[in-house]
């Protein structure tokens, strides 16, 4: 799973995120402020709520180069994921902008557990 460590330097105005696999170990570069170079003096691992998240992928495609565009141009796939991004869902169908951003307020602050219902349900 991944998860945020957020290092904070002696300057509590200076701090930052590394976002990455809980599992890899810390390395010394991460350890240092990429804004003011100063070393870290804490560092705490923070756990992703299990909301919902989605991507928007566009529909664009053809069967050659240069019909790239052609098929799906200004539309979109909603996929929706989890925290930890091993189970996701993708769209049947693409959507214009709009519709797509619609859908998505759905998943706005809902539970990714939630989220797998009302995604199925309105059979997107």
């Amino acid at each position: 799973m991944k998860v945020f460590y957020e290092y904070m330097a002696h300057d509590s105005q200076d701090n930052w995120l590394i976002y990455k696999d809980e599992k890899l170990s810390s390395t010394p570069e991460e350890a240092v402020s990429p804004k003011t170079g100063n070393a870290a003096v804490t560092c705490q691992r923070q756990y992703i709520s299990d909301y919902c998240f989605i991507s928007f992928i566009p529909a664009a495609r053809g069967e050659k180069k240069e019909e790239m565009y052609h098929h799906g141009k200004n539309r979109f796939f909603i996929c929706l994921y989890g925290r930890d991004e091993t189970e996701s869902y993708l769209s049947k169908n693409d959507y214009e902008w709009d519709k797509a951003c619609e859908l998505a307020k759905m998943f706005s602050g809902v539970p990714f557990s939630s989220g797998k219902r009302i995604w199925k349900a309105k059979k997107i």
